[in-house]
C-alpha cells in the first residue's frame, strides 16, 4: 500500500500527463492547457476560498499565467515541461507554509 506522499507525488504525475496528452507534445504542457490544469485542479489556490485553514488564496489565475510566461521566457520556449510544472507547484507550496 502507498504512502500518502507516494500517492502525492504518482497524482502530481498523473495529472501533468493527463493534461500534457491533450496537446501535441504528451512531456509538456501548452500554456492553454496549463491555464485548464490550474483552472480545474488547483480551485483552492485559484478562487477566494472561505477555508481559514487555507493560507494562500488567488482570486484570478493571472497569477499562474504570469508565472507560466516567466518560466517559458526563462528557457525560451513556448511549453512547460515537467521540471517548470514542479517549479511552479514548489513555490505555491512554500507560498502556503503555515
Amino acid at each position: 500500500m502507498a504512502t500518502k506522499l507516494e500517492s502525492a507525488v504518482k497524482d502530481i504525475i498523473d495529472i501533468f500527463k493527463q493534461y500534457a496528452q491533450k496537446g501535441g507534445n504528451p512531456n509538456t504542457l501548452e500554456i492553454e492547457e496549463l491555464k485548464e490544469l490550474f483552472r480545474r485542479e488547483m480551485k483552492m489556490f485559484c478562487e477566494c476560498h472561505p477555508d481559514p485553514a487555507c493560507t494562500l488564496t488567488l482570486t484570478h489565475t493571472d497569477i499562474f499565467d504570469k508565472l507560466a510566461e516567466i518560466i517559458m521566457k526563462m528557457d525560451g520556449s513556448k511549453d512547460i515541461d515537467f521540471s517548470e510544472y514542479m517549479t511552479i507547484l514548489s513555490a505555491l507550496a512554500a507560498g502556503n507554509e503555515s
